[in-house]
């Protein structure tokens, strides 16, 4: 099903799948934070996984050479999740589209310049981490000026 809401810039997919009450619940998160996703995404998949694949509620892979994110939701984020929670974990994925490209960028710089395997893994794994603190960080920041 696909979003056709005018007050986006870019084309909500969702999944068949995706229970009611989650698409309810991300359609309202959009709603709030829709200036957060880039200019560059022009489409956002919605897909429902069954099974949670590590653990995690939710994750974004972005394409920005196709223009497009994917947000993965798996059912861990329901459980005995308020509304508040998946949201700020939905915001945390729409910052992550956002930081696609420098991300990206820095992991491809690494790819390049550091050789050695084990600095490497070192290089990306601080780069990873300081990934997560800013995206966390521009959530609490986000969600503390949004009366909404």
């Amino acid at each position: 099903m696909v979003n056709k809401n005018e007050k986006f810039a870019f084309e909500v997919v969702y999944a068949k799948n995706l229970p009611k009450e989650l698409k309810r619940i991300f359609v309202k998160a959009l709603e709030k934070y829709h200036y957060v996703i880039p200019t560059w995404c022009h489409k956002i998949y919605v897909k429902y996984e069954e099974q949670d694949a590590d653990g995690s509620p939710a994750h974004v892979q972005s394409l920005e050479r196709y223009r497009e994110a994917i947000i993965s939701i798996a059912p861990s984020i329901v459980g005995e999740s308020p509304e508040e929670r998946i949201d700020r974990i939905l915001l945390h994925e729409f910052i992550h589209i956002l930081l696609c490209p420098l991300v990206t960028e820095a992991e491809n710089v690494i790819y390049r310049i550091i050789e050695n395997e084990k600095f490497r893994s070192w290089a990306e794994s601080q780069l990873i981490a300081k990934e997560e603190a800013v995206v966390q960080d521009l959530v609490k920041v986000i969600k503390n000026n949004n009366p909404k």
